[in-house]
């Protein structure tokens, strides 16, 4: 059984390899799992393959600035889109800001300002979901973690946590797919619903792997999704 743990799961965008070895190794110390990439289309094949709470983008990269890409980016990612950019001017993080990041650091960035920030969005992210009782049979979640009925513990992403969370509150009615993106933040008009249906794989698998129960979410086909037991 896993003990709770406030780690974010974070991917890096960052071609100075110097600069993402400190990053990497300042995070991973404090208990964050960092992810690393170089170059923008290693960044959206793994954001095929995997969901992470926060993206840390460098912006001058050889395929150009990160800005420009972001509608693509945020058809992929749900979570939280952080700049860390030498482009610190007062103009240049306002720009970011209006494009949709949620924050952005001017390099040389403070690393413990950077964690300061992770942090306070983890502890946000646990008081939404704190102890939240999902289901007479005793499926909990408290912060990222999901508890089964046998006491078994399954870490999730705090943005896999936040989709279980809608889901269960709605119990046992279904959650339409625009209703579920509107609670995650998301525009329907420009996501991609595939993502929801491979988020849910996913966390379907960290159940299989990680306890003897199977996540009681039932997929209607291009509608929407319920929590059922």
């Amino acid at each position: 059984m896993q003990a709770y743990n406030p780690t974010v799961n974070i991917l890096l965008l960052e071609d100075n390899q110097d600069l993402a070895d400190e990053i990497i190794y300042f995070l991973g110390k404090k208990g964050h799992r960092v992810e690393h990439c170089d170059r923008l289309i290693s960044l959206l094949q793994h954001l095929e393959r995997n969901t992470y709470d926060i993206l840390l983008l460098d912006r001058l990269l050889p395929e150009g600035d990160t800005l420009s890409f972001l509608p693509l980016i945020k058809q992929k990612h749900v979570g939280m889109l952080i700049i860390i950019s030498a482009l610190g001017d007062v103009s240049e993080r306002i720009s970011g800001l209006q494009q949709g990041v949620d924050h952005y650091f001017a390099k040389p960035v403070n690393f413990d300002e950077l964690l300061a920030y992770i942090n306070n969005y983890a502890r946000k992210r646990d008081v939404e979901t704190d102890s939240r009782l999902l289901h007479p049979l005793n499926w909990t979640l408290k912060g990222s973690t999901l508890t089964t009925p046998l006491g078994e513990h399954v870490i999730l992403t705090m943005r896999e946590a936040s989709l279980i969370d809608v889901l269960i509150n709605a119990s046992p009615a279904m959650v339409d797919r625009n209703k579920l993106l509107a609670e995650l933040g998301e525009d329907p008009v420009n996501f991609d619903f595939r993502r929801l249906d491979s988020a849910l794989y996913r966390i379907r698998k960290k159940v299989q792997d990680e306890s003897t129960s199977s996540l009681p979410v039932k997929t209607y086909h291009r509608r929407g999704y319920s929590w059922q037991i």
